[in-house]
């Protein structure tokens, strides 16, 4: 006891010394003692590539560097973060406050969850039981940021934490930019007109209106300010935009429905949007081609030149699921084992009232080895109940896949295909799948993924989707898929689109953010 007792005095006396071996002493103290500390081996690993010397600052104050990571915590917001989490309005008190050690290791736990929010996201995805695996390496961490702190770093070393995506930077200026419109936001609200109002209508606040929708850049600066309370031409354009901007028919016509979107706050638009980067954060930084990428919200799939309307899951128990894949298969006229939940409650009830719809949509028996299993009688009806033998769709035009079905491994059992309900294509709301994806133009789809195939022509994809016969197709390498659900981004065209939170995943991943909120050690 007495020579641990000596130990710690001697620790002590030399973290209470002036100069160099005392901060390095004192910062050796802290970093050790962080007992089940955040981010602990990362700040192991940022102190021991010092020698436990002071990274951020000097006899004299912040190093350049430290300035630089120091306002960077504090316009977290503009990253859509929060300056918070990093106690970005407490540093210059501290760093005049506190002894330079301290200050220091405060400054860098800060910085760490800095790093790692910026390159991981602040939510684990799987916590959400979002399929998206997000790597965590605390050394990594660290060792980014000691390259933070080295004299050479500046803008450029913050700015390569982000992601490189195109889209993530023009979701980034949108957020800047609604951030900024909302503190020139008037609070007033449009009045909720009784019944639509049609171009060549009236409508008692035009002018709010009008305001409104300039201030929102859909309708151009140019246009004179209306007078009265008639309502159509430039302002009914400025309208239609609106709605096309925010998953709504693109009518121009004034009803509920648009004054409801009119008039929702514009924070809650940069909060939209600071979850789409927060979303953003979780993906894989490369890909090996550029991905195809399903947005649930939007109900579209987006492809490198590529863009078409989608139908997903259910919003009521058939939500389709958020994860990455790759496409390794086409199939052309493909069959469909039909799922046993299905099976359960749609088709074996018509199946009992009437065998003859079997025929009808060309369905058959299958054992579990997938070989034809007989004909529809009472009971093979009781063993399809208890399992022992499946329905299948044969190929053709009443198929539920349609003429082409997009393979790729998951554990949902997901994949894109087609469809012969064109019909619901046309709908602005599209959830009515039992979670697999349907898309509005598979030959297209099909020939986007094939392309890198130069013996899967056009006139050879035609004939495989009229054919007889079941066809299977690969492409040279799986195509990478991101099947995604955000409720705001902004497009190649830089317009900045809102679409409704139809899973409720918006306000679950918001109480996760919350739950996390404001994490700092010091």
């Amino acid at each position: 006891m007495p020579a641990l007792w000596l130990l710690v005095t001697l620790l002590a006396a030399v973290a209470a010394e002036e100069g160099p071996a005392g901060d390095r002493e004192a910062v050796y103290q802290q970093v050790e003692g962080r007992r089940g500390g955040e981010h602990r081996e990362a700040l192991r690993t940022l102190y021991r590539s010092s020698g436990y010397e002071p990274v951020w600052l000097d006899p004299d104050g912040p190093t350049p560097q430290a300035r630089i990571v120091i306002r960077a915590l504090q316009d977290a917001a503009q990253k859509g973060l929060r300056a918070a989490d990093y106690d970005g309005p407490l540093w210059p008190q501290r760093i005049a406050d506190l002894p330079r050690s301290q200050a220091d290791v405060l400054l860098s736990a800060a910085v760490i969850r800095y790093v790692s929010d910026m390159k991981n996201g602040r939510v684990n995805p799987r916590a959400l039981r979002i399929g998206l695996r997000v790597r965590e390496d605390e050394r990594e961490v660290g060792a980014l940021a000691w390259q933070l702190s080295r004299p050479e770093a500046g803008e450029a070393t913050l700015a390569a934490l982000e992601p490189a995506f195109p889209v993530y930077r023009r979701t980034l200026e949108a957020l800047q930019h609604y951030l900024a419109l909302a503190a020139l936001e008037s609070t007033a609200k449009l009045p909720v007109p009784r019944r639509r109002v049609r171009p060549g209508g009236e409508y008692p606040a035009v002018v709010l209106l009008a305001r409104r929708l300039r201030l929102l850049g859909d309708l151009p600066a140019w246009v004179p300010e209306p007078r009265g309370k008639s309502y159509g031409g430039d302002l009914a354009a400025a309208v239609g935009s609106f709605q096309a901007r925010h998953g709504l028919p693109r009518t121009g016509v004034l009803d509920a429905a648009t004054v409801q979107q009119l008039d929702t706050p514009l924070r809650q638009r940069a909060a939209q949007l600071a979850l789409t980067l927060e979303r953003m954060r979780w993906l894989p930084r490369r890909f090996s081609s550029p991905p195809l990428v399903v947005n649930i919200p939007e109900f579209r799939l987006h492809a490198d030149g590529l863009s078409m309307r989608v139908v997903v899951g259910r919003a009521w128990k058939h939500q389709t699921p958020v994860f990455a894949g790759g496409i390794d298969e086409v199939i052309f006229r493909p069959y469909w084992e039909v799922p046993r939940d299905i099976a359960l409650e749609q088709l074996l009830p018509a199946l009992e009232k009437d065998l003859r719809y079997a025929e009808r949509e060309d369905l058959e028996l299958v054992d579990r080895s997938g070989r034809p299993a007989g004909d529809f009688d009472a009971a093979a009806l009781a063993q399809v109940r208890e399992g022992s033998l499946h329905l299948r769709q044969r190929p053709g035009d009443r198929n539920a896949l349609g003429l082409v079905k997009f393979a790729f491994p998951n554990e949902y059992s997901i994949y894109l295909h087609g469809t012969p309900s064109a019909r619901l294509f046309a709908r602005s709301r599209r959830d009515f799948s039992h979670g697999c994806i349907r898309v509005e133009d598979p030959e297209r789809l099909a020939s986007w993924v094939l392309r890198g195939d130069p013996q899967w022509t056009a006139e050879r994809i035609r004939a495989a989707i009229s054919g007889a016969d079941t066809v299977r197709a690969r492409p040279p390498q799986p195509i990478p898929v991101l099947i995604l659900y955000t409720t705001a981004i902004a497009g190649e065209d830089g317009v900045v689109q809102f679409f409704d939170d139809i899973y409720g995943q918006d306000r679950a991943l918001e109480r996760a953010l919350a739950a996390q909120a404001h994490r700092g050690e010091g």
